[in-house]
């Protein structure tokens, strides 16, 4: 529902002009939200009443609850060996092969990187630092500097770890989770933020646990008030158990989900949410890929089931590998594929179709050799907005 004091007839100048069907706001609304961001932003410029419209709480969260209709775009940031290399960030509409350059203000991505995303906002972090933290609407160009983060002893580049993004459906509050290695393994230090505090509050840990790290970064994947990473579960045995870890953003507590069966490090491992469903995609060595379903309805009851394996017809390997990042035409995957060669990283994006055991390869101009890519679906929150919220 509109906000009261826009429920009104949209006119031009306060006229009905020849040629102009005048319709209620509620129905412009109904109309607008169902458009792409692109065009919604064009409409702001038509008038003063749609620009205070599409400008209006109400609408921005009917957007935003429409959005998992739209199709995923693409975040691509042009690296050098997994490192951003230049201040660029670029738009990538896979199914219309088209991509453009989108402005950003230099300093946003200085140092740093596009670590995950929730809700169209993307969660920016330094290489190497704690602080600053920036979330940032790629389509509207606002951002947030989120409080730093003061802990009680220096930390060390190779002690900062990954970081995790999302909104808390019982507060309607997004929230940031962080860690860092303290002490060597098995010392993670966790950290949260509601934002709109000033302040980060400390968390009990899970049990020993690394998040698993990997040169392109372990993305969190934001699934119904959970955040997930993939992870591997320290013992005293002498091995690794690889799995899941879950963190509730309402009750704020970890879980260690188990993977149903046991990978070797030849096996790369891809958590995203696909087709609205928090899954996992292992890519075996023997070219088969697995893709299994999260199963359970909340968190301590989850299980993953075995829904789909595939055959490749590709040997990957630690010099070749790839992820899915989304899903295509409801018969293919969009890949993110890595080969590395003579100390160098190359990256590309391709469309693999298995029932016709096809690879279509995209071509992307403007983007060098080396890139990361991030899925997202494109919204008008705006983040300073979302750190008002009482």
């Amino acid at each position: 529902m509109v906000h009261s004091k826009l429920r009104s007839s949209t006119s031009f100048n306060g006229q009905v002009g020849k040629g102009v069907v005048d319709l209620p706001l509620e129905t412009i609304s109904d109309i607008l939200t169902r458009l792409p961001i692109e065009s919604i932003l064009i409409c702001r410029v038509v008038c003063k009443s749609w620009y205070d419209l599409t400008r209006d709480p109400d609408f921005v969260r009917l957007q935003l609850s429409r959005s998992n209709y739209q199709r995923t775009r693409f975040i691509i940031q042009p690296t050098i060996q997994g490192f951003a290399n230049d201040f660029r960030l670029l738009l990538l509409d896979a199914e219309e092969h088209n991509i453009k350059q989108i402005p950003i203000e230099r300093e946003v991505l200085k140092g740093a990187e596009i670590m995950c995303s929730c809700n169209g906002l993307l969660f920016i972090i330094p290489y190497f630092k704690l602080n600053p933290m920036v979330i940032y609407n790629p389509m509207t160009r606002q951002r947030l500097i989120l409080p730093s983060l003061d802990c009680e002893v220096n930390v060390r580049p190779g002690e900062v770890r990954p970081t995790g993004f999302g909104f808390d459906l019982s507060t309607g509050r997004y929230k940031v989770v962080r860690e860092y290695l303290k002490g060597g393994i098995g010392s993670n230090r966790f950290w949260i933020l509601s934002v709109g505090e000033s302040s980060w509050r400390k968390l009990s840990p899970p049990p020993l646990c690394l998040i698993h790290w990997t040169w392109y970064g372990s993305e969190s994947v934001f699934w119904k008030g959970v955040l997930y990473w993939k992870m591997v579960k320290l013992n005293f045995q002498g091995y690794d158990e690889v799995g899941i870890l879950a963190f509730d953003l309402s009750e704020e507590k970890f879980q260690i989900i188990s993977f149903p069966q046991s990978y070797t490090n030849e096996t790369s491992l891809d958590l995203l949410d696909l087709d609205g469903r928090l899954t996992l995609v292992a890519h075996e060595p023997d070219a088969i890929m697995k893709l299994w379903r999260l199963a359970g309805k909340k968190i301590g009851d989850f299980s993953f089931c075995l829904e789909q394996t595939y055959d490749t017809y590709v040997r990957w390997n630690k010099n070749l590998f790839c992820q899915v990042i989304s899903r295509v035409n409801h018969n293919g995957y969009l890949l993110f594929v890595v080969l590395k060669k003579d100390g160098s990283i190359m990256t590309h994006v391709t469309k693999f179709f298995p029932q016709m055991a096809q690879y279509m390869h995209l071509d992307l101009p403007l983007i060098a050799d080396c890139f990361g890519i991030h899925g997202f679906r494109p919204s008008l929150e705006c983040p300073v907005s979302a750190s008002h919220l009482s």
